[in-house]
């Protein structure tokens, strides 16, 4: 028993990480980082210029109406793959 019990926690292990998509959400992370990287970047030098009031600069306006909507498309995927992928209970 002791030396199947390793085999055993790792199948469930795989297993519960496919249920779960890490894979998938490790590049769907990855790919927002750099996203999220580059805005700040660009939202530092419209700070630094003066220029980042939303309500009177439409360039940082913009850029933050981008982010917003990057993210929710993002969260609607998460949503889309957990929903696809139920985590079911062994019995």
């Amino acid at each position: 028993m002791i030396v199947s019990l390793p085999t055993v926690i790792a199948a469930v292990l795989y297993t519960y990480a496919e249920k779960k998509a890490l894979s998938e959400q490790t590049k769907q992370y990855a790919a927002m980082k750099i996203l999220f990287d580059k805005a700040r970047g660009r939202l530092r030098d419209l700070v630094d210029s003066g220029k980042y009031d939303v309500t009177r600069y439409k360039e940082s306006r913009i850029l933050v109406e981008e982010l917003g909507k990057k993210a929710l498309e993002e969260n609607g995927d998460w949503v889309i793959m957990h929903r696809e992928r139920p985590l079911d209970i062994p019995r």
